[in-house]
């Protein structure tokens, strides 16, 4: 077993676990309603071989860029996503994680962010313009 010690304050292991697993269940769960969809159009491979090479940049610049894009994007990408929830209706596969992109694009637009960046932003930079904002409860 690899143990290691993190922060000063009990608890902060378990919170890194549970930030964590936001990414890493949610991530499962967007995998389960793609290859379901790419498995009944029989592009299984071709889908996978696009995604590897998405994260073939390493993590840092995927990161960078989904979080750099919804600041920038989102708006436009609700659209797309509607489209995408269509379609997985139409094949009979419940949308649910579909959908949920749709209300968070649509959150991300409501911020009003697409033009403080450029048309490019990394993600530290959009983290800090949201809590500029006020997005973060005060402890």
């Amino acid at each position: 077993m690899n143990l290691q010690a993190v922060g000063l304050e009990p608890g902060q292991a378990s919170s890194i676990k549970l930030i964590l697993s936001v990414a890493t269940k949610g991530f499962e769960a967007l995998l389960i309603e793609m290859l379901l969809v790419a498995h009944h159009f029989r592009m299984e491979a071709e889908v996978m071989l696009s995604l590897n090479h998405f994260f073939a940049r390493g993590l840092d610049g995927v990161v960078n860029r989904f979080v750099g894009r919804d600041a920038v994007y989102a708006g436009q990408m609700v659209r797309e996503m509607e489209s995408s929830v269509n379609l997985l209706e139409k094949l009979g596969v419940e949308p649910l994680m579909a959908r949920a992109i749709v209300q968070r694009l649509q959150w991300s637009a409501s911020l009003g962010l697409s033009g403080k960046f450029g048309g490019r932003a990394v993600y530290r930079e959009v983290i800090q313009a949201r809590e500029e904002i006020g997005l973060f409860k005060k402890p």
